[in-house]
């Protein structure tokens, strides 16, 4: 037999060890990336929503003007500001029990729940209020969405 068939052919031990390793490094550099793109994402989605919501109030608000109905402004606090958006942002994701986007009429607040804490400094909740805004004779004109904190 001569010495060219005697070479070995494919990979050693340790040749196979490092490429695993290689593509275990970019598997993990891999997975990082795409997990900070998530929390891009559900950061991106929140302020979607809220500006969604921030259109669909002044809609609202404008309808009631349209209408000669200034004095039912105040009444949009006790509704439900999801509704006002054509597609509403999911209330419940796949496989949940509790909604992610909630409206509590009582204290005029909307909550969120985040998928990737993480996204929002560790916050297991958002918070905004719905605020009124009243002209000189205190009149509601206007609602206003400010965070909480």
């Amino acid at each position: 037999m001569s010495a060219v068939f005697a070479r070995q052919r494919g990979l050693s031990k340790f040749e196979f060890a490092v490429v695993v390793g290689l593509i275990g490094i970019l598997a993990a550099v891999l997975l990082d990336r795409l997990n900070e793109l998530e929390r891009e994402a559900e950061r991106l989605e929140v302020e979607l929503a809220l500006r969604n919501l921030r259109m669909g109030l002044r809609l609202a608000i404008s309808e009631k003007v349209i209408r000669g109905e200034e004095a039912g402004i105040g009444a949009l606090l006790d509704a439900d500001p999801l509704e006002w958006l054509g597609a509403a942002p999911s209330k419940v994701g796949a496989g949940e029990a509790a909604p992610r986007w909630r409206y509590d009429p009582a204290t005029h607040t909307l909550h969120y729940r985040p998928r990737q804490p993480v996204a929002f400094a560790d916050r297991d909740e958002l918070a905004w209020r719905l605020a009124p805004i009243r002209d000189g004779a205190g009149r509601t004109t206007g609602i206003g969405i400010e965070p909480l904190k």
